[in-house]
């Protein structure tokens, strides 16, 4: 589907996200963004905070890049890996897929980059997959990504009200949708 693909920014000279390979699999950055807390804490994968052997990590990612309903992409800027951007969950009978996506390196955070990692993912499931809908949720707490969510144009849809922890406390789940046409470029 995406094999040996680039997507290209529209807007940020430099960003561009490719099919996450081995190279990023065991690219030093990588398996130290998933141990910073700051990083895991909204994405979901829990058994980061533990202890997590490499040899974890490396099966869940190997079974993403070779999966048939996900895009697993390695995002850079310029020539520095940065992030990761993720089209999981392809359903072609329903023509819905999730989006999900990492700025792991901190010293691209703040600059636009994850709205617009967001929107190249956006473009090639419209445009090149042929999906009809996105999904995406994040934690209520996690105020960027929910900027990023709608800056893209996705809309609320539902909030799961304290289901997901976040240290000590449980944190609300906002869910968003977006079609191609409130896709905002």
């Amino acid at each position: 589907m995406y094999k040996g693909l680039t997507l290209n920014s529209e807007k940020i000279a430099g960003l561009s996200a490719r099919e996450f390979t081995e190279t990023e699999l065991h690219h030093p950055d990588y398996y130290s963004w998933l141990r910073e807390y700051d990083n895991i804490k909204y994405i979901g994968r829990y058994e980061y905070f533990l202890n997590t052997p490499f040899s974890e990590i490396e099966s869940y990612v190997k079974g993403l890049i070779s999966s048939n309903n996900d895009c697993f992409f390695a995002v850079y800027y310029e020539d520095e890996f940065i992030g990761t951007l993720k089209i999981g969950h392809i359903s072609l009978y329903n023509s819905i897929a999730d989006m999900g996506f990492l700025i792991g390196n901190k010293n691209h955070a703040g600059k636009g980059f994850g709205t617009e990692i967001l929107r190249m993912g956006c473009r090639y499931a419209f445009e090149q997959i042929g999906l009809r809908k996105l999904e995406g949720g994040c934690f209520a707490s996690n105020i960027a990504a929910n900027k990023m969510f709608l800056n893209a144009g996705f809309k609320p849809e539902g909030v799961l009200r304290k289901k997901l922890k976040l240290g000590n406390i449980f944190d609300d789940h906002n869910l968003y949708g977006l079609f191609p046409e409130e896709l905002v470029l």
